[in-house]
């Protein structure tokens, strides 16, 4: 992950969603007093395409190669079952798998969920999921 700038947590623009949203396993923002738990454990972030630059540091990627990327983190000892926040007519992509021996999946193994559906992590682990910009 290449970045310009820091993420703000703002919109891009006032017509844009945020830069980096941040959700909890139950797929909703964490309330402010959530932030402050002792030990939260598992938690989820939404990167926005326009706000990540994977292709080079100075040229952002095309349109056509511009995804969200959402990046599920489980530091509890026990499996977290993730709901996909709500990201109308996404269908998000498996990219890694830290719990599997091949983190990488097969082409063949790449597993599709949408919104609402849930994803499990597995302990101390975490999993990035992709979705085009629409």
């Amino acid at each position: 992950f290449r970045k310009r700038h820091f993420f703000t947590g703002e919109p891009l623009r006032p017509d844009q969603e945020r830069d980096i949203a941040w959700y909890t396993p139950a797929g909703v923002a964490p309330t402010p007093d959530a932030w402050h738990t002792t030990a939260p454990g598992a938690f989820a972030a939404i990167l926005h395409p326009r706000s990540s630059h994977f292709a080079t540091f100075w040229q952002p990627l095309p349109p056509k190669e511009r995804l969200w990327t959402m990046i599920l983190f489980n530091a509890r000892s026990k499996e977290v079952r993730f709901t996909i926040p709500g990201k109308a007519g996404a269908i998000w992509s498996q990219v890694l798998d830290t719990m599997l021996e091949e983190a990488f999946p097969e082409k063949g193994d790449i597993e599709s969920k949408g919104e609402g559906e849930s994803i499990t992590v597995g302990p101390s682990s975490m999993q990035v999921w992709e979705s085009p910009e629409r």
